[in-house]
């Protein structure tokens, strides 16, 4: 029978610890017990996905069992789509949307823009059923628009606005788009970062005629 050595024995173990702590074998063997989860080890240091998220520099710690916090709320809030019909003959819409520059309605493919003419288009035809707007045969239009921000736009790269006017005569309220039924009188552009809208006051052109006094015999 061998006899160990001291040394032998040192080498045994050392072989034994090795063999305990290698993660797996080539066999694709599953990892021994023994061997150290990367996970929580990454958890430890803060780096892992389940580690707890750290409050930042000057933030006060959040109660054990607290509800999280919630994002703040936007400040820019849309303005809601309204119609009311005006004095004399006409209407004012608010819309939520925008108008489009000439250089990016130029650069959107025909679909999108026939999208985007039928979703404007339904948007006036619901204002017109259900706040009852007049029907106008020559009408003048003053658009004003309220961006969100302060950036240098040309009001003649957004006067076409061509889809809204579409959706007008689409919805039934002017006979045609043409210059000799509608003519915008002005188009200004504006900043409100907190309600980004549009305005439309569309006033009637036909003046009735007074019909003349029957004289008295």
């Amino acid at each position: 029978m061998p006899t160990w050595t001291e040394a032998d024995l040192r080498r045994l173990r050392t072989a034994q610890a090795r063999r305990a702590t290698r993660p797996a074998t080539k066999g694709g063997a599953k990892a021994n017990a023994a061997t150290p989860v990367a996970a929580p080890a990454a958890a430890s240091r803060g780096m892992g996905p389940s580690a707890p998220r750290r409050p930042g520099p000057g933030a006060a710690p959040r109660a054990r069992g607290a509800a999280p916090r919630r994002a703040p709320a936007p400040r820019c809030i849309p303005a809601a789509d309204s119609a009311a019909p005006l004095p004399g003959g006409g209407f004012v819409l608010t819309l939520r949307d925008l108008p489009p520059s000439l250089n990016d309605w130029q650069r959107w493919h025909w679909t999108r823009r026939r999208e985007e003419m039928m979703r404007l288009a339904g948007v006036v035809r619901a204002l017109a059923m259900s706040s009852r707007l007049p029907h106008l045969g020559a009408a003048e239009a003053r658009v004003r628009s309220y961006f969100p921000d302060r950036r240098r736009r040309d009001p003649t790269n957004y006067a076409h606005w061509k889809p809204l006017w579409d959706a007008l005569v689409r919805a039934g309220v002017l006979d045609d788009d043409d210059a000799a039924h509608l003519r915008v009188v002005a188009f200004d552009l504006l900043v409100d970062p907190e309600r980004p809208r549009s305005e439309v006051e569309v006033r009637s052109l036909e003046r009735r005629v007074a019909a003349p006094v029957a004289p008295t015999p």
